[in-house]
């Protein structure tokens, strides 16, 4: 099942974005700040984060998760987080083509601070994307348990 949202749904921080970018506590200077309002701008205006996830009846079995007649290596630690479990969500979380083509516009342009901010933004977008895809998942199957994603 596939979602589009709009970029202001993810109620995104340009705070959240500063932190990724490695400030921590400190504040950008005037020159990044505004770099960072501007891609903002730019974001609200064409990007089209979306999600998409289906799930399948499975189980797991040592190092594999099985379904749908196919079998899934993991390591480990994930196939002992998933033990006992016996349905998957598949889902993949993303900022969205229109991003992309933004994206490959600065890859042409030749400045890697613009670039760095975009990637980060990028991350940032995706990481929401994929928290509303996990509620929205929580209330499509409300009172199962479930593990966190990976």
């Amino acid at each position: 099942m596939e979602h589009s949202l709009r970029f202001e749904e993810l109620n995104l921080t340009k705070e959240t974005v500063y932190i990724e970018m490695g400030y921590g506590a400190v504040s950008p200077d005037k020159n990044v700040r505004d770099l960072v309002d501007n891609l903002f701008l730019v974001a609200n205006n064409i990007v089209r984060p979306r999600f998409y996830f289906r799930m399948f009846d499975g189980y797991v079995n040592k190092d594999c998760i099985c379904c749908n007649q196919k079998i899934f290596h993991v390591n480990q630690t994930i196939a002992t987080l998933l033990k006992n479990s016996e349905r998957f969500v598949f889902f993949a979380a993303t900022a969205g083509m229109e991003y992309q083509d933004f994206h490959n516009k600065l890859s042409n342009a030749d400045d890697a601070l613009l670039l760095f901010i975009w990637d980060t933004l990028g991350s940032c977008i995706a990481e929401a994307t994929g928290d509303i895809m996990e509620k929205f998942v929580e209330t499509e199957l409300p009172g199962i348990p479930h593990t966190n994603p990976f």
